[in-house]
């Protein structure tokens, strides 16, 4: 495919002739602002996402088919580009704006939306990224820092118990708690202030002790934890329980 249907990155006003020269990526890296934007493109176009040339005073970065059926032209990317400022400015206007993943139709390109806005912001130029169709170059939308407002959804995910506990996995902050739920693991809960000792971890697994209260995390990356006001109820061998 050739350089006129693709992404146009204007470095100059000036119209200079030269032969096409590849762009790496770490030459990409060198120019600041660009890289964010780069790293944005490739996530949201993928196999999409030709080459980088320098081409005179324009680095063009071309669409390519990715071998599908259902290849992605530079008319279909500046139209989604078009929707999706749309759809955020008009999300950014709700008295109570929803989360991106609830409105935006295509959310993959609003990091790309969001790093042309940071361009602007620290160019203070009319600098606009340019979508080259075969209609003619078409400017993608640049939205104020204002436009990607979004409501915080929680990640945080919660198991009630009781959970059995029935090993120990060490790790390097110390060791973690295995439960028969699907052999999760849970940091141990602190006992007057400092982690539970390691032998009372090992009593719990040899008595049978369960974990009565709920298990939570913060996202699915976060660790998994006891509750406040969870407890590990003691089994045949035990004769306290463990408040956390």
């Amino acid at each position: 495919m050739t350089h006129e249907n693709g992404i146009v990155l204007p470095l100059s006003s000036e119209v200079a002739e030269i032969s096409p020269i590849i762009v790496s990526k770490h030459d990409i890296a060198a120019m600041g602002g660009f890289t964010r934007l780069h790293r944005a493109l490739c996530a949201a176009l993928q196999a999409h996402l030709g080459d980088a040339q320098l081409l005179g005073s324009e680095i063009v970065i071309p669409l390519v088919s990715d071998g599908s059926h259902h290849p992605y032209c530079a008319s279909a990317l500046a139209s989604d580009l078009d929707r999706t400022a749309r759809e955020l400015e008009a999300n950014a206007a709700r008295e109570h704006p929803l989360a991106h993943r609830q409105v935006i139709t295509v959310p993959q390109l609003v990091p790309v939306l969001h790093a042309l806005s940071a361009i602007a912001d620290v160019s203070k130029t009319n600098w606009r990224m340019l979508v080259r169709t075969d209609s003619g170059d078409v400017p993608a939308p640049v939205l104020p820092a204002s436009a990607f407002i979004e409501s915080v959804v929680s990640e945080q995910q919660s198991i009630r118990g009781p959970h059995p506990i029935f090993g120990i996995l060490r790790n390097e902050a110390g060791y973690v708690l295995l439960l028969a739920n699907g052999g999760v693991a849970v940091s141990p809960p602190d006992v007057d202030g400092r982690l539970m000792p390691f032998d009372f971890a090992c009593d719990a697994v040899k008595s049978h002790a369960y974990i009565d209260g709920a298990i939570v995390r913060d996202n699915k990356k976060s660790p998994w934890r006891l509750v406040s006001g969870a407890r590990i109820v003691p089994g045949i061998h035990q004769s306290a329980l463990i408040d956390c």
